[in-house]
C-alpha cells in the first residue's frame, strides 16, 4: 500500500512539474517577442482646428473681446465606442502674456454652454477641458483674454503664442466604464 501511494504521488509531482514548466516556456515565449495584439475598436476621431486670431491681447472685460478659435470634434459613424476627447492648449515660451500671475484667462464654450475655464499659469500643455465625442461635428470655441481685475492695464499689447490640439480616447461601448 505504501508503494502504491508513494508511486501516486511521484506520478502526480512529474505532472504538476512538466504542467508548470510547459506553462512557464508558454509565457516566456510569448512575452519574449515584444508585440501585443487584440482588436482595437475605431480609431476614426476627426478634428479641425484654426488658429488663434488675435495675436495681440489686450485686457477685457468679457472673455469674448480676446483671441478665439473654434475646433471641431467628431466620431465616425462606423464607430460605437464611447469616446471622450481632452481639448489642451500649448503655451510657447516666447508668449509675452501675463502667464505668472493668473491675468490669462482662457474658456472653453459649446454653444452658451461653458466647457472648462480657467487661468493659464504656465508654458507648455494645459488641459482646458474633456468633452464627449459623437458621430455628429460639434464646434468648441476656445477663448484667450488678459484679466483686468489682475492686470490692471500694464499687460496691453502683450502676445500669446501657442496651439490647440485634442487626445481622444476610447473606453468601452458603454458610457462612463
Amino acid at each position: 500500500m505504501k508503494k502504491e501511494n508513494l508511486k501516486s504521488i511521484i506520478i502526480i509531482g512529474i505532472l504538476v512539474t512538466f504542467s508548470l514548466g510547459s506553462t512557464y516556456a508558454f509565457l516566456n515565449f510569448k512575452a519574449s517577442n515584444n508585440t501585443a495584439t487584440g482588436v482595437g475598436g475605431c480609431f476614426q476621431v476627426n478634428y479641425s482646428g484654426q488658429a488663434i486670431n488675435n495675436l495681440s491681447l489686450e485686457s477685457s472685460s468679457t472673455y469674448t473681446e480676446g483671441a478665439s478659435s473654434d475646433i471641431i470634434l467628431s466620431k465616425s459613424s462606423d464607430c460605437d465606442i464611447y469616446t471622450e476627447a481632452d481639448i489642451y492648449l500649448y503655451t510657447n515660451t516666447t508668449t509675452t502674456a501675463p502667464i505668472s500671475n493668473g491675468a490669462l484667462k482662457y474658456k472653453v464654450v459649446n454653444g452658451s454652454t461653458t466647457i472648462g475655464e480657467g487661468a493659464i499659469t504656465s508654458t507648455g500643455d494645459k488641459k482646458l477641458a474633456t468633452v464627449t465625442l459623437s458621430t455628429t461635428s460639434t464646434t468648441y470655441k476656445v477663448y484667450l483674454w488678459i484679466d483686468p481685475d489682475i492686470s490692471n492695464g500694464t499687460f496691453n499689447d502683450t502676445t500669446y503664442s501657442g496651439y490647440i490640439y485634442a487626445n481622444a480616447v476610447q473606453t468601452s461601448t458603454i458610457k462612463g466604464t
